[in-house]
C-alpha cells in the first residue's frame, strides 16, 4: 500500500472531483461519490499508518456516519456543510466539549436546507450500521440509481463554499 499510496490517492481524488464534472453531476449518485471517496481516502491513510493508534477509534466512528451517507444515498458532500459552523467551532477538535461539532453542524445545515429529515435518517442508519458492527448486513439499493438526475444543490453548495472561502464571485 505504501508504494503505490499515490496512485491509490490520485485515483480517490478523480472519484471525488469528478463527481462535480458536467457529465456525472447531474446523477444522484455524484454526492455518494464524494463521500465515498471521504471514506476511502481514510482508510487509505489508515493502511498506511497515517494515523495514530490513538486516533483510530474516532476515524472508524466517524467513518460510520461516511458508510452511513452512502447507505442512504445523501444529496449532499457533507465536507461542504463545515461553513455552517461559527468561527469559533471546527469539527476537528481535541476539547471534549467540542467533539459533538460534526452534529451540531449537521443539525444546522439541515435547518438551513431543509433537509432534516434525511439527516434523522442518516442518523438512524449511522446507528443501525453501530450496533450491527460486528454483524453486518447487506446494502441493498435501487439499481436506478445509476440513472436517476436531480438538481444537484450539493454542487451548488460546494462552488458557494469556494467563492465565500476564497472571495472570488464567479460563475460555477
Amino acid at each position: 500500500m505504501q508504494a503505490r499510496r499515490k496512485e491509490i490517492d490520485s485515483a480517490i481524488s478523480f472519484i471525488r472531483n469528478g463527481a462535480l464534472t458536467q457529465q456525472v453531476c447531474r446523477y444522484a449518485f455524484a454526492p455518494v461519490c464524494r463521500n465515498l471517496a471521504g471514506i476511502l481516502r481514510s482508510f487509505l491513510y489508515v493502511s498506511t499508518f497515517g494515523y495514530s493508534d490513538e486516533q483510530l477509534p474516532t476515524v472508524f466512528a466517524q467513518k460510520i456516519y461516511g458508510i452511513a451517507l452512502c447507505h442512504t444515498l445523501f444529496p449532499f458532500d457533507t465536507g461542504d456543510f463545515v461553513y455552517y459552523l461559527t468561527r469559533e467551532k471546527s469539527i476537528h477538535t481535541d476539547d471534549p466539549a467540542d467533539l459533538d461539532n460534526w452534529h451540531l453542524m449537521m443539525e444546522i445545515a439541515g435547518d438551513d436546507l431543509g433537509v432534516s429529515a434525511l439527516i434523522e435518517r442518516l442518523n438512524e442508519r449511522a446507528y443501525e450500521i453501530w450496533t450491527n458492527y460486528k454483524t453486518p448486513f447487506e446494502w441493498k439499493y435501487d439499481e436506478r440509481i445509476w440513472n436517476l438526475e436531480f438538481e444537484n444543490v450539493s454542487k451548488r453548495l460546494h462552488y458557494a463554499g469556494v467563492r465565500a472561502f476564497t472571495g472570488l464571485n464567479k460563475a460555477e
